[in-house]
């Protein structure tokens, strides 16, 4: 008889295949794998995270129930670059997968020698009474930048404003355990991002205003 963890793992492949995103509910964490810590020319350290050696991308929410930034892209610090942070307002299921990948990764660590001693700074946010977030990263240049769609699925450009107003649907890379100091965390990549920006109406009336 299948177990129930190979019928969760044939009904991605499944949905992968029909390219159909997976309830977030039905994610699992039995094959994800964190790599060694590998070092970048900037010196930033990162290990790689992968299900059975392969990226793992998730779709973090539907068309129908979109999701929305409060602060849209921005800079870390004062200086602008092509790396960029999103922040994302969470919709009940999306808190609660990520409540569920922070239980995942702060288990995978206290198992790990070669973590032992970081403190991990989870992907949920809750501040006060504020909705929940959770933080994104992607790059608006380069050879990995993200791609923006219109809610027909036609690539456009980056629109200009990301925030609260505007709706999202976005496809992440659970891409790495980043190390910093004392502290470890998760890169959530935002490789693609849907937009339904809200369109301007013209206040005037039909006829002519200054008649």
């Amino acid at each position: 008889m299948q177990s129930r963890s190979a019928f969760k793992m044939a009904q991605a492949r499944i949905l992968r295949n029909r390219n159909i995103p997976m309830p977030l509910s039905e994610v699992n964490f039995d094959n994800w794998q964190i790599g060694q810590v590998l070092t970048s020319q900037t010196g930033a350290k990162c290990a790689p995270i992968s299900e059975n050696g392969k990226p793992i991308t998730l779709q973090l929410a539907s068309a129908h129930e979109p999701l929305s930034s409060p602060f849209g892209v921005s800079s870390f610090g004062p200086e602008e670059t092509i790396r960029k942070s999103l922040e994302l307002r969470c919709t009940p299921e999306l808190e609660a997968f990520v409540g569920r990948l922070d239980a995942w990764a702060r288990g995978y660590l206290q198992d790990n020698a070669i973590f032992k001693g970081k403190d991990y700074r989870q992907c949920l946010q809750v501040k006060g009474e504020y909705p929940s977030q959770v933080r994104c990263k992607l790059s608006t240049a380069g050879a990995r930048s993200c791609r923006f769609w219109d809610i027909g699925k036609h690539r456009i450009d980056m629109p200009d404003d990301l925030r609260s107003s505007a709706e999202l649907v976005p496809i992440v890379q659970v891409k790495s355990m980043w190390v910093m100091h004392k502290e470890v965390g998760i890169t959530l990549e935002c490789t693609d991002l849907m937009c339904l920006i809200p369109e301007g109406t013209c206040p005037f009336a039909e006829d002519n205003p200054f008649n």
